[in-house]
């Protein structure tokens, strides 16, 4: 069996320069995605999603409608300045951006109806970060 490794510690210079470029031309998630969420995770408006490296907030952005509040963490400060402008160009204003690594995340940011990770779980200490957000997940049908 094969051992993926991960990043110990985030090094900033890693995606420097590329928020941008994400935004514009990374592939984005077609609507019929979240629309399948939306139906399987019965998602009404109510409740928050959390959104482990956000990157540029394709997941974040594409997702806001259907949730009360958004929290999107990244570490990369570059992707989160990116994700905010993105967001203020379709007046995406119920997402809170953190700049942290996805191992930080505890039950000081309260609880979820959903957590998303798009093209980035293969970054994070992939093991810490599931443990973590067991505590956060809840799984109330009215959240």
């Amino acid at each position: 069996m094969t051992q993926l490794k991960t990043l110990a510690t985030y090094d900033p210079s890693l995606f420097e320069g590329a928020a941008e470029g994400y935004a514009q031309y990374r592939t984005k998630y077609p609507s019929v995605v979240f629309d399948k969420l939306a139906e399987i995770f019965h998602l009404n408006g109510q409740g928050r999603l959390l959104d482990l490296g956000t990157g540029p907030g394709l997941i974040s952005i594409g997702l806001r409608t259907r949730f009360e509040e958004v929290v999107a963490i990244d570490p990369d400060p570059g992707m989160i300045a990116e994700a905010k402008r993105q967001a203020a160009a379709v007046g995406a204003n119920n997402i809170t951006w953190l700049e942290q690594g996805a191992e930080l995340i505890d039950s000081s940011l309260g609880k979820f109806k959903l957590t998303t990770i798009g093209r980035a779980f293969h970054w994070m200490e992939r093991e810490l970060v599931l443990e973590r957000l067991y505590e956060l997940l809840t799984d109330d049908e009215n959240f």
